[in-house]
């Protein structure tokens, strides 16, 4: 089986129902909590973690994933399958590699991460430092979602791309609920959800983060649920350090 696509996340479960008129906010009020969430994101410089993920794709069954998930403000990630077999996927943030140790097989590949940096956790990354510059900013209004939660949803609109994106933010928690990327026709193409938020350590993280992409083949999806989670733990080296058996058999992803 050859390594599956990347993993970042989401799929948005949450209710949308209006619970008043809703009242406009501007910009200069939408831009504030924009950072605010932004800064509570980029509080987290470390994660260590138990992970499962559920991936789906057009014509495959679905396939289910067990393991260790590291990952340090420095761009580099590591994950330690044991479902449904052991697998090493790991990156520096330069090359990306996915080693399956019993048969001593490596892929790799420049990481397309390359000028990432922290863990990789911010789902306004991108968006926060062009949001005068770059888009167009509009809504405010307030949203029911879960169990009598509040919401404000935002629109930015993509000044170069026409591309429509929806924000709905908790703003007690200073956490981002859903992320929708629509084109310039309304069609979705990519849906992001943030679940079940914990306090860890005063910084709130979701306990499931799920996405789904609309792609060639069709409609993928990527869930993956958090257990066990450690952040901004001191995470050594050695961990993101390529180490492999002499022997071992390298291939270029999708070769």
């Amino acid at each position: 089986m050859l390594p599956i696509r990347t993993f970042h996340a989401v799929l948005a479960l949450a209710l949308a129902v209006p619970i008043a008129a809703p009242r406009a906010a501007s910009a200069d009020d939408a831009a504030a909590l924009f950072r605010e969430v932004a800064r509570a994101h980029a509080k987290i410089r470390a994660i260590d973690a138990e992970i499962t993920q559920y991936i789906a794709e057009p014509g495959r069954p679905r396939e289910i994933f067990r393991g260790r998930y590291r990952a340090d403000d420095r761009g580099r990630f590591r994950i330690d399958y044991t479902v449904p077999s052991r697998q090493i996927v790991r990156s520096d943030g330069k090359v990306f590699e996915w080693y399956y140790p019993d048969d001593r097989l490596l892929y790799y590949a420049e990481s397309a991460d390359g000028g990432r940096k922290g863990p990789g956790f911010n789902p306004l990354g991108g968006i926060e430092g062009e949001l005068e510059s770059r888009f167009e900013l509009s809504g405010g209004g307030w949203r029911l979602y879960g169990f009598f939660r509040r919401a404000r949803v935002y629109h930015l609109k993509d000044r170069h791309s026409g591309v429509d994106i929806e924000v709905r933010v908790d703003p007690a928690m200073k956490a981002v609920i859903s992320k929708t990327v629509r084109d310039r026709r309304g069609y979705e193409i990519l849906k992001e959800s943030y679940e079940a938020y914990r306090a860890i350590g005063g910084i709130y993280f979701p306990s499931r983060v799920s996405v789904t992409a609309r792609t060639a083949r069709g409609i993928t999806s990527n869930v993956t649920d958090y257990g066990r989670v450690s952040l901004n733990g001191t995470i050594p080296d050695a961990v993101f350090r390529a180490d492999y058996p002499r022997g071992v058999t390298r291939k270029r992803l999708h070769e």
